[in-house]
């Protein structure tokens, strides 16, 4: 998987991705570092994959745009990693704040074993591991991490349904339905289905739009930071 780019989809009729750009989380990443401005060191883990490589190229940059040094990077490949060796090179570079990408419940253990009190920003899906009783919690208190904001009245109708809340695929997953859904039913005889979805505008519960006539992106949904406090997700203004 690689960050969408108009070169990618140009061939296509249309497109549509349930995922979301790595860059529609420059902003939340420009957040975290206003809100520690003293701290000019900076260490990085990211996956060794195209999609890693994505979010690494992104953090590069807002880095350098907002005066920061990042002193480690480091890759890797192994999701069975214990992350011991790549989070002492972090600690040791005197990492100030640290961006990780990874499996987050293990690197908060290796860094807490290693008493490191450097802020720490995640893309990683940080809820799974607050809601998982067998996990120390408070290993994750002030952590920082991005997510996606779903649309309020979705999320409660899922997690009543289901139990649990939505990850980020869910709602898109559901839209992606819908507006098909709203293009069959919309289609002219002889039209094609990819010409018929270019006029379906689909509301939100949020009350924002899914507009198929403005390419390339019409499933973008914004990105904002979040704190772990006594537990809970809390939304960073």
């Amino acid at each position: 998987m690689m960050d969408f780019s108009p070169e990618h989809i140009s061939k296509s009729d249309y497109f549509w991705t349930l995922g979301s750009k790595v860059g529609s989380l420059r902003a939340p990443l420009e957040r975290f570092l206003d809100l520690h401005p003293e701290q000019k060191r900076i260490g990085i883990f990211c996956w060794e994959n195209p999609w890693g490589l994505a979010h690494l190229e992104m953090w590069r940059e807002v880095a350098r745009a907002r005066g920061r040094e990042v002193v480690i990077e480091a890759c890797d490949g192994d999701f069975a990693s214990d992350l011991r060796a790549v989070t002492r090179r972090m600690v040791a570079q005197k990492s100030e704040l640290m961006i990780a990408a990874t499996i987050i419940s293990t690197f908060a253990k290796r860094v807490s074993e290693l008493k490191s009190t450097a802020p720490v920003l995640t893309t990683s899906d940080i809820r799974d591991s607050l809601r998982d009783s067998a996990f120390d919690k408070r290993l994750l208190e002030g952590y920082y991490f991005t997510d996606w904001k779903e649309p309020e009245e979705f999320s409660k109708r899922y997690h009543k349904r289901f139990g649990t809340p939505p990850v980020h695929e869910a709602s898109k997953s559901y839209y992606a339905l819908i507006s098909i859904r709203d293009a069959a039913l919309a289609k002219r005889e002889g039209e094609a289905l990819s010409d018929a979805i270019r006029r379906v505008v689909v509301k939100k519960e949020d009350g924002t739009t899914i507009d198929f006539s403005k390419r390339p992106y019409p499933n973008e949904s914004p990105a904002t930071l979040f704190k772990v406090v006594s537990g809970e997700a809390v939304e960073q203004m």
